[in-house]
């Protein structure tokens, strides 16, 4: 009976443990997000905003670079780029994400 007795408290405390870690890592990517999201809200330009977003979430994610693109009419427009103050759309990069997207 004792060993049993243990054994709950062994397998409840497991549990317990779990539930814990399983919750500080939902936190920590509901604050990623939160600070992603705020990148944006010091930029009055749509663009501006983006490019930080980009650049923050390159930074986050430790990303090379991250694109920002919109698809319209089975197209795809690349917005924004991380870590580029600007960017020409004919470069062999923009021509292979855009390309990618179908």
């Amino acid at each position: 009976m004792r060993s049993l007795h243990w054994g709950a408290a062994w397998l409840e405390l497991l549990f317990s443990r779990e539930s814990i870690t399983a919750e500080i890592a939902a936190r920590k990517r509901i604050q990623s997000a939160l600070e992603l999201v705020s990148s944006t809200l010091g930029h009055e330009r749509l663009y501006a905003g983006a490019m930080a977003f980009a650049t923050a979430l390159a930074t986050t994610l430790q990303c090379e670079r991250v694109s920002i693109g919109f698809v319209r009419r089975g197209r795809t427009r690349v917005f924004a780029m991380s870590h580029s103050a600007e960017f020409k759309e004919q470069t062999n990069l923009i021509r292979s994400i855009c390309r990618g997207h179908g």
